[in-house]
């Protein structure tokens, strides 16, 4: 154990002291400690205060605004969507990867009426998803 007046330990159940040759120094230590972050808090304060300044400048006011019009301008618009299915919706406009099997006319019709007499049923119920798909069928080949 570390004491002020050195450093206590038990062998063979005597106690020995090691003594400092000089006072500690945890009184300065701390101090020291103390005034170095003082002063990295006060730098940070500075500087804090500085860009302040900096930004409150009317020079610096009107760049920021000319680049947050350009911005506008240029990017934002650029990058509007607008959602197909709000007007106007059209099953072609879905923006899905896979294409739709030829049929002829005599199966294609069929397909239709069979999945009418299912919506009718309330089995199934169109979708409104812009990732939706149509509805396909397997040729069972058995």
């Amino acid at each position: 154990m570390v004491h002020d007046d050195g450093i206590r330990t038990n062998v063979f159940g005597k106690e020995i002291i090691f003594k400092f040759c000089e006072p500690p120094l945890y009184s300065t230590i701390n101090v020291l400690n103390y005034k170095t972050q003082q002063a990295k808090y006060l730098i940070n304060e500075i500087n804090n205060v500085r860009i302040t300044n900096q930004l409150n400048d009317n020079n610096i006011q009107n760049k920021i605004t000319g680049l947050k019009l350009k911005f506008e301008k240029k990017c934002l618009k650029q990058h509007i969507v607008k959602l197909p299915y709000i007007k106007n919706f059209n099953e072609k406009d879905i923006p899905s990867k896979s294409r739709a099997i030829h049929m002829n006319n005599e199966l294609e019709s069929h397909c239709k009426n069979e999945i009418q007499d299912l919506i009718n049923k309330k089995l199934i119920r169109p979708s409104k998803s812009l990732w939706s798909c149509s509805a396909f069928y397997v040729m069972n080949a058995a």
